[in-house]
């Protein structure tokens, strides 16, 4: 097979979140191992788009050459529904799912119901199904339909870096730092109600993530954080390119996230990489990223158990060093982006027909 793809995807592939990270490591990956590989980028409005833009899409993906090995991302094919159809009758797809789309949290249940007929039908007409975790594959067999012999998992790589910093002596605030889009999902309301409950104890949380993408939830963490007091002590700086993040895991002492669910949870290990303890939550994936010594695991949704682990982390230095520890040992058995680009090469090729 010649090592030609086209990954197509909504809008741009530099967009600061963990689904598009993946894509376009993948594909820089792929690319220094030797592939051709061209991003098609499809309306940035996916997955809300109406039935002409899924008609002109399905037509537009059905026309890329059967040379090309063609990988959707699940956040445009998804909402195709049974347009996917008219794709695969021109030439097969690979679908590439981060989480499904019904599972994102925030939405009313219609269209949650809708989003996941959507997604089964799309699906049906795959050849093959990329996931980034054990959890969504059992997830899409459960509840999509997906025969388990059609899916392959390639979980997310991670950089390590060349040195780690040496995390703080006892003084001055301890720095939590946090790192996902400002949207439901993501449980920054959990948090802050969690940290409002800690107010007398000495720390300060920074937020980095995408503060545009779900307006009504960025006012929400604002008006909560206003109404506990707490803006002088947490700072939301708005999703940063990788030198001004790799700043903040270098500084931080304790990352959190509250996430309700993840499909994966690419910032965990993340801050892992960094040599930070970790403070998460068992929603979807998360549970089985953070299967480590270096991570406390709560009940998603639960304030009151996270504040419980963060108030053990703040206040348990030894505990704190302990996890870091543990930490570095997990992050060295990570793969890294170039083994991630070549378990992708070899799950594309098997599954692709010419």
């Amino acid at each position: 097979m010649a090592k030609r793809l086209t990954l197509a995807l909504p809008g741009d592939i530099n967009t600061l979140t963990g689904g598009y990270l993946y894509d376009k490591r993948v594909a820089q990956a792929l690319s220094e191992q030797g592939w051709d590989v061209q991003v098609l980028s499809l309306d940035a409005r996916f997955p809300v788009v109406d039935e002409a833009t899924c008609q002109v899409t399905a037509a537009e993906l059905a026309q890329v050459p059967r040379d090309r090995v063609l990988v959707i991302d699940g956040l445009a094919l998804g909402a195709l529904g049974q347009h996917a159809q008219a794709i695969a009758g021109k030439r097969p797809f690979i679908a590439l799912v981060h989480h499904p789309l019904a599972l994102e949290s925030g939405i009313d249940a219609v269209l949650a119901q809708t989003l996941h007929q959507s997604e089964t039908a799309a699906l049906a007409h795959a050849q093959g199904v990329l996931v980034t975790s054990p959890t969504t594959a059992h997830t899409l067999v459960e509840q999509y339909a997906v025969s388990q012999s059609q899916i392959h998992v390639v979980e997310p790589g991670v950089d390590k870096p060349t040195a780690l910093p040496e995390r703080r002596a006892d003084h001055g605030p301890l720095k939590l730092l946090s790192v996902g889009a400002l949207v439901p999902r993501k449980g920054f309301d959990v948090l802050i109600r969690a940290l409002a409950g800690l107010k007398h104890l000495d720390w300060t949380l920074t937020v980095v993530g995408d503060d545009t993408r779900s307006p009504a939830t960025a006012n929400e963490i604002k008006a909560l954080l206003a109404q506990h007091e707490l803006n002088h002590r947490v700072q939301l700086l708005g999703a940063l390119p990788p030198a001004q993040l790799a700043a903040c895991y270098q500084t931080a002492d304790v990352f959190v996230l509250a996430s309700l669910y993840e499909g994966y949870g690419m910032a965990y290990v993340e801050a892992m990489a960094w040599g930070l303890p970790v403070v998460g939550t068992d929603g979807g994936a998360a549970s089985q990223t953070l299967n480590t010594a270096a991570a406390k695991v709560v009940a998603a949704g639960n304030d009151q158990a996270l504040a419980d682990a963060l108030r053990e982390l703040i206040t348990n230095a030894n505990l704190r060093a302990t996890m870091q520890a543990a930490a570095r040992r997990h992050a060295d058995k990570l793969s890294s982006w170039s083994t991630v680009g070549q378990q992708f090469a070899r799950a594309v090729t098997q599954m692709h027909i010419p």
